[in-house]
């Protein structure tokens, strides 16, 4: 496994699209965001990782990031 330190899981609005948010702590990959969404006959998702000095700035532009991403469940 990766080595889970901690976990959290949230439903978040995209683009009016439901995705499911985990945000975690791992011991070997380290702290990060995943987004996770359903399309028609797909799932996608895309992840963020971070250094320890570096999680504000980070959450900061995938929250920019986020904010641009066009969902097409077709």
């Amino acid at each position: 496994g990766l080595g889970i330190l901690f976990e959290e899981f949230k439903i978040k609005t995209i683009n009016n699209h439901q995705a499911l948010k985990n945000t975690f702590d791992s011991k070997f990959i380290g702290p990060g965001i995943a987004i996770y969404f359903l399309g028609k006959n797909k799932s996608y998702s895309f992840a963020i990782y971070w250094a320890p000095n570096e999680k504000e700035r980070c959450i900061q532009e995938f929250d920019k990031f986020l904010e641009t991403v066009l969902i097409n469940p077709d």
